[in-house]
This record gives C-alpha cells, structure tokens and sequence, in this order.
C-alpha cells in the first residue's frame, strides 16, 4: 500500500505541471503499480510460512503457485508500459 501511495505523486507532478492528466500519466502510473506489486510479492514470498501462521494475506499466498509467473508478467507489463 505504501508504494501505490507513493505513486500518487505522478499525477500530482502532471497536474502541477501541464494541469492536465494525459494518457501518459495514467500508463506511468500503471506501471508503477504493476511494479509495486511485483516487488511487494517478491518480499512476501520469503516470509510466506509465516504470514500463513499468523493470518496476514499477502499477495505471495493469493497468488499461491502462480507467484513466480505472475510476478514475471507484471515485470513484463511494467516494461511495456512505460
């Protein structure tokens, strides 16, 4: 949640400075997201075990099996829009 919020500040920057919200902005801003998830997966997978004892639901255990591909697509889709 904390890297999403960060990425706040990419429409911010547009509208301070074109006063305006283009396409651009929105596709950055995806792709922002799509790489926070990547790399907040990532991290989640190690304590997995862990996370499972005590409740929390990371994206490592709701991606289960598929982790590892889906974070390789939402490398894949980080790259292809920026």
């Amino acid at each position: 949640v904390l890297g999403a919020a960060f990425g706040w500040g990419i429409p911010m920057g547009y509208a301070a400075v074109s006063e305006s919200l283009p396409l651009s902005c929105w596709l950055l801003l995806l792709a922002n997201i799509c790489w926070t998830v990547a790399y907040d997966t990532l991290y989640a997978m190690v304590d997995r075990d862990d996370d499972l004892k005590v409740g929390i639901k990371s994206t490592a255990i709701l991606f289960g099996r598929y982790d590892k591909l889906i974070v390789g697509l939402l490398q894949f889709a980080t790259l292809l829009l920026l």
